[in-house]
């Protein structure tokens, strides 16, 4: 055992002070978790694969749709070099305007809301019955503004 860790545990126990599991040296600290779990933790682990489709063929579109869904929060994302310079590796063959760029993500978006903006409103006026919608406003005094 560390030196150190024997100082504190002994000064934890002088004052009745519950030991921080960070100051806590992670051989020990395994140890104390096995103790509780009563049982030894495998050391090793398989990997569980998922299986993904991707893309079958190389189209602009479905590029465009799978980075607009990565970079969705951050459209600027998509003309970055480093951003483009992955998509390149992944396809060698690649150039220039088989890459979308931020405008290109910006306008798929867009449209990709306009579209489920028409679905919802028919399956608004398809609902059996009356459709109730309600909104929640709230405020954030921090940031002086004004959410709904």
């Amino acid at each position: 055992m560390p030196r150190h860790y024997d100082t504190y545990k002994a000064r934890c126990a002088e004052k009745k002070i519950a030991e921080n599991h960070w100051a806590i040296p992670h051989n020990i600290w395994r140890e104390i978790e096995e103790s509780k779990n009563g049982k030894k933790k495998d050391n090793q682990h398989t990997l569980e694969f998922e299986v993904v489709q991707g893309i079958k063929e190389f189209s602009h579109e479905e590029v465009l749709d799978h980075v607009a869904q990565l970079t969705s929060r951050r459209p600027a994302l998509a003309s970055k070099p480093v951003f483009r310079n992955v998509l390149v590796s992944m396809r060698p063959r690649a150039t220039a305007a088989d890459l979308p760029s931020t405008h290109d993500v910006k306008v798929h978006i867009h449209n990709k809301y306009i579209e489920w903006l028409g679905e919802l409103k028919n399956d608004i006026m398809e609902a059996p019955g009356k459709v109730s919608v309600t909104t929640d406003g709230w405020s954030e005094d921090k940031m002086r503004a004004a959410y709904l």
